[in-house]
């Protein structure tokens, strides 16, 4: 791309009369008020701040959220500073019983924008269990029957889970094979996330990449042989996603291997039921060819989805990974980071977690029509089951 270029334009007149009356009615919140595709402007600005207009006119899905029960109000109100229209809440309960009470108060204060997902249910039983796969598939039926619109496996299976002899229960074990084939059964998507950073199985010193976020989070150092490898986890994790074609698979952090988009891209190419959201890995794309990921994102355009990791609790937010911060300005600056990011062409520019890496990112600029598919349009189609590719939410 042309760093040189001159800056792309909302032209006014391009804006709907609707979206210019909320415009001039606004106040602090800046909650997305659907518009219709056509009638949207299909060119946008490098400065973020001119693409808002654009933006309170989509109806973002963040699909990587952690949100707290007793967090609704507040997260209701972020979102609504910060354009989200609705937030995947990926750690709502193990089990039927731990849903059932989060959905209960999610219904009540929610406002219908909170996506719910059943995490983990494995762990409600030991993997030696002889019923062990009936009953973890019930749990996901059940979930399911109760409103959870998908499972969240997270990295605790490959890496912290342990049967009782000791050892790390593997991703592609066929003790799982039972919850697999319930969420192709029951036509939900799972998000995944296998692995971590290739940092993670280093040394944690000054001369690590990561130290400081292996300094605030110790229990993410996998090194010293104590835990599987990097490359092993992730050869289990594509065991799964090909042993079960039928099951549509979210691998979170970029498709669990941000640092090689390569990679990634050759797993959406050989596998049509993967696909990846960028949920706090914004940083580490950030730092590859612009030009080159622009590509990939535009090649795959029907299988990545926005995600942020935005984590919320009464004692204030989490923002991708780090300290827990109490300031909402900081959670603008987030989700900022995040539009500059992906809609305009800025060349070394603050990243949006500072703890996840000292240096800067470069902007990729994507066409609006990718980026609706981004912010929304995947998440309708493979999460809550709209529309076709391309055709979602027109």
């Amino acid at each position: 791309m042309d760093r040189t270029a001159a800056p792309r334009t909302v032209r006014s007149s391009s804006i709907p009369c609707a979206m210019l009356l909320l415009l001039a009615g606004a106040s602090t919140s800046v909650l997305s008020t659907p518009v219709l595709a056509e009638e949207r402007p299909r060119e946008l600005s490098e400065d973020i701040g001119a693409n808002a207009a654009w933006r309170r006119g989509v109806p973002i899905i963040d699909v990587h959220g952690h949100i707290g029960a007793d967090a609704v109000e507040k997260t209701l109100a972020a979102m609504d500073a910060n354009f989200i229209s609705r937030i995947v809440n990926l750690t709502a309960g193990k089990n039927a019983e731990e849903l059932a009470r989060a959905k209960k108060v999610f219904d009540a204060l929610g406002k219908g924008r909170f996506i719910l997902y059943v995490n983990d249910p494995y762990l409600n039983f030991p993997v030696e269990d002889p019923g062990f796969g009936k009953k973890v598939a019930a749990v996901v039926e059940e979930c399911v029957r109760l409103g959870a619109r998908g499972l969240k496996v997270s990295k605790t299976l490959g890496l912290y889970w342990k049967d009782k002899a000791g050892k790390v229960v593997r991703i592609d074990d066929p003790r799982l094979e039972g919850m697999w084939e319930a969420c192709a059964r029951l036509d939900i998507p799972v998000s995944i996330h296998s692995g971590d950073p290739k940092a993670f199985w280093l040394p944690v010193d000054e001369k690590n990449e990561r130290y400081d976020e292996l300094r605030d989070h110790p229990n993410w150092a996998f090194g010293g042989g104590a835990f599987p490898p990097r490359e092993e986890i992730l050869r289990q994790l594509e065991n799964v996603v090909a042993r079960h074609p039928k099951v549509t698979f979210v691998g979170v952090h970029f498709g669990n291997d941000p640092e090689d988009p390569d990679h990634v891209a050759h797993l959406f190419r050989k596998h049509p039921n993967y696909n990846a959201d960028v949920a706090a890995r914004v940083p580490e794309i950030g730092r590859q060819d612009p030009a080159k990921l622009r590509k990939l994102f535009v090649e795959h355009q029907d299988r990545i989805l926005f995600g942020t990791d935005f984590m919320v609790s009464p004692a204030g937010y989490i923002l991708g990974a780090g300290p827990r911060l109490p300031s909402e300005a900081e959670v603008k600056k987030y989700f900022d980071a995040h539009w500059r990011f992906f809609e305009t062409s800025a060349r070394q520019v603050e990243h949006p977690t500072h703890i996840q890496g000292r240096w800067k990112i470069d902007c990729i600029d994507l066409p609006v029509e990718v980026l609706e598919k981004l912010y929304y349009k995947n998440a309708e189609r493979i999460i809550l089951k709209r529309s076709g590719p391309g055709e979602a939410g027109k």
